[in-house]
């Protein structure tokens, strides 16, 4: 205006990135496969293979993240009842993007 006088404001924009990474497990999502012996685990002495085929993530801010992986189990182990009681185990994949 004719006396030069000013306003101004600003806004605070805070961006948080709430998405969390997407895993993609490789093969199926439940597998049943062959005991390597059906007496009590102390008496086998075959051994059992199983090799998992992993998982990978994306993240739609951090691009590519890492996949860590628990539950995998020694060959002699292969018999430990799940929670359900049922012999087999649970493999478990988590990913952390940069976000936390």
């Amino acid at each position: 205006d004719a006396s030069n006088l000013v306003s101004s404001t600003s806004r605070t924009v805070v961006v948080r990135d709430t998405t969390p990474p997407v895993i993609n497990v490789l093969g199926q999502m439940q597998l049943t496969i062959e005991s390597c012996c059906t007496l009590p685990s102390v008496l086998c002495q075959g051994s059992c293979a199983y090799v998992d085929a992993g998982a990978t993530a994306t993240d739609v801010i951090h691009n590519a993240v890492s996949v860590v992986t628990t539950g995998l189990l020694a060959p002699s182990q292969l018999r430990t009842p799940t929670a359900t009681g049922a012999p087999g185990f649970i493999i478990t994949y988590t990913a952390t993007d940069g976000s936390g």
